[in-house]
């Protein structure tokens, strides 16, 4: 678990997003969730870990979506999950 498996993790994310949501990113809660992943690819960039804003995502999608199963939602848990484990070591 290191900051590339995270950015790596992110663009996965952010590809999913791209690839199967391009038509719902304009508005609403995907276009929020996605606004925070390119962030996030931002922020590693310039080594500000601490601004990236994924934690949450999971649930607010599982919140309006109640979809458990689709790639979406585990590409964002494992994304999630790597960048609580490295903030735990900063």
């Amino acid at each position: 678990m290191n900051i590339k498996d995270l950015a790596n993790s992110i663009k996965k994310v952010i590809y999913i997003l791209e690839k199967e949501y391009a038509s719902q990113l304009t508005s609403g809660l995907l276009e929020l969730i996605y606004k925070r992943y390119v962030n996030a690819i931002i922020c590693i960039t310039n080594k500000d870990l601490r601004d990236i804003k994924i934690s949450g995502g999971v649930r607010a999608y599982l919140d309006s979506y109640s979809n458990y199963t689709c790639t979406l939602v585990i590409a964002m848990d494992e994304a999630e999950t790597l960048y609580e484990d490295i903030l735990k070591k900063i």
